[in-house]
């Protein structure tokens, strides 16, 4: 289920996907198995102050099947970041109250090791290494494209159990 950046606003969405792909590994030495894989599922913070991109990152998580909890500002994913347990964020860099950037920080600074991907319209090398620096796993750049944001899930998600029947 996932929750909308408006109070109350939920809708439900799962879609299974299934990848002919062997096991690899990939960054981090994280490796993901998607040899007869059932749905992604993980629950999501995104903060982005932006009501347009938060409501396009949502829908595009939700498709994926995952939980989505969405937040307008930095402090707000703090708070949530800190009280609850999430298996990914998605921080937009540059937000009111407090910006990705040093939301990031005090989040690793608290102990906090889920995979933060930063969202940013700032594409430029050196915007990337920023992000990273602050604290990110990851980068993407706005619009976020819905196959680059597929296989950033695909690389932080914790993968289904085996079915053992």
């Amino acid at each position: 289920m996932c929750t909308g950046s408006e109070p109350g606003a939920r809708w439900e969405g799962k879609v299974e996907i299934v990848e002919k792909r062997e096991t690899e590994t990939v960054d981090n030495n994280r490796q993901e198995s998607s040899v007869g894989a059932g749905p992604l599922s993980a629950k999501a913070l995104v903060a982005d102050d932006e009501p347009g991109n938060l409501k396009l990152t949502e829908i595009q998580l939700c498709r994926l099947g995952l939980d989505v909890v969405s937040v307008d500002n930095g402090q707000q994913a703090i708070d949530l970041a800190l009280s609850q347990p999430f298996d990914m964020i998605f921080m937009d860099m540059q937000m009111p109250v407090i910006d990705g950037f040093t939301a990031t920080s005090l989040i690793r600074e608290k102990g906090v090791d889920t995979p933060i991907i930063a969202l940013t319209a700032y594409a430029f090398s050196e915007d990337k290494q920023r992000c990273l620096d602050a604290g990110c796993d990851d980068y993407i750049s706005k619009p976020v494209d819905s196959g680059t944001l597929h296989e950033i899930v695909k690389k932080y998600c914790p993968q289904p159990a085996a079915d053992t029947r």
